[in-house]
């Protein structure tokens, strides 16, 4: 009766092993996702801790931490947006557009 077990087991390994590659994609996506807002977040979050930390005042911090991070994220997102493709390159293509809210060298990036 091993033959005819091997068969079934044959099609039930695959299958699991086709579940199991599509939800480390699909874990590796959203992974990726989590990764493209969370690194943005905590460099602008620790912008503001260092004005607090350092009691610098708005015109000083912009000039300080701001600015550079701008520089730094700028790439960073419109790179991770390029790269994860569809509604994200429409994210940023809106993003690029709108006037309030956004850092210039965002808008210039995207």
């Amino acid at each position: 009766d091993v033959f005819a077990v091997a068969p079934l087991w044959a099609c039930m390994s695959g299958a699991v092993a086709t579940a199991a590659l599509f939800a480390s994609w699909r874990l590796g996506r959203l992974i990726a996702i989590y990764l493209v807002a969370t690194v943005p977040i905590f460099v602008y979050w620790s912008c503001g801790r260092a004005q607090k930390i350092f009691k610098l005042s708005d015109e000083d911090a912009q000039e300080l931490f701001y600015d550079t991070a701008d520089a730094l994220m700028a790439p960073y997102i419109t790179n991770s947006f390029m790269a994860l493709g569809g509604l994200f390159v429409k994210l940023g293509q809106w993003v690029s557009n709108m006037s309030y809210g956004v850092p210039v060298k965002l808008q210039e990036s995207m």
